[in-house]
């Protein structure tokens, strides 16, 4: 009996350094793939893109990624995904569809801004600043005909005319009829014709 008991003894001590091991194993994966996960969560975009990456229609990660983008002012990417987060019926509907109103709001905010501060520029006489002002509302709000006519005002005088009809014409696009960008449009072709 005694031997039965010490042998036992014997064996549970030898489990313990076995078990100790596979848990220290066990410790060591599990220590890597939560480093490997902290990386998600990292911030809120990088967590709501793995999110809607590693799901299938999920309404709720795309308004969290659009809210995400929203706060840090990229009201394109936000506008995206609000609009994907609308797919599908879900109680959320309503209140997804005022965030993509605001979102669509304040991207026009946004390239307005850029635009004002394009017209002082160019009122003061720097137009290469206001170029690359006017291409920066551009890029928030490419439906801004002012922006574009106002791009192909300080182009032209650049000298850049050919770049100039194109933002001439985009602007009579989005606003026929647009006399100022009709006349100047005009007036570039007859200078590019004559040979600037």
């Amino acid at each position: 009996f005694i031997a039965a008991v010490w042998g036992a003894a014997e064996l549970a001590r030898g489990r313990e350094k076995a078990l100790a091991v596979v848990a220290g194993g066990v410790l060591l994966v599990l220590s890597v793939l939560t480093w490997h996960q902290l990386g998600y969560w990292r911030d809120s975009i990088t967590l709501f893109s793995h999110a809607v990456a590693v799901t299938d229609r999920n309404f709720l990660a795309h308004n969290n990624l659009a809210t995400a983008f929203y706060n840090d002012e990229r009201f394109t990417e936000a506008i995206e995904h609000y609009t994907l987060a609308l797919e599908g019926e879900h109680p959320l509907k309503a209140q997804i569809l005022q965030n993509l109103a605001n979102a669509r709001a304040a991207r026009r905010e946004k390239g307005e801004v850029y635009f004002r501060r394009g017209l002082a520029l160019a009122a003061a006489g720097d137009e290469r600043t206001a170029v690359e002002l006017f291409r920066q509302a551009l890029a928030i709000d490419a439906d801004n005909p002012f922006a574009h006519y106002n791009l192909a005002v300080a182009l032209e005088r650049q000298g850049a005319l050919d770049e100039a009809l194109r933002h001439y014409g985009e602007a009579l696009r989005l606003r026929p009829g647009y006399r100022e960008a009709q006349e100047n449009l005009e007036a570039c072709r007859r200078r590019l014709a004559a040979g600037r």
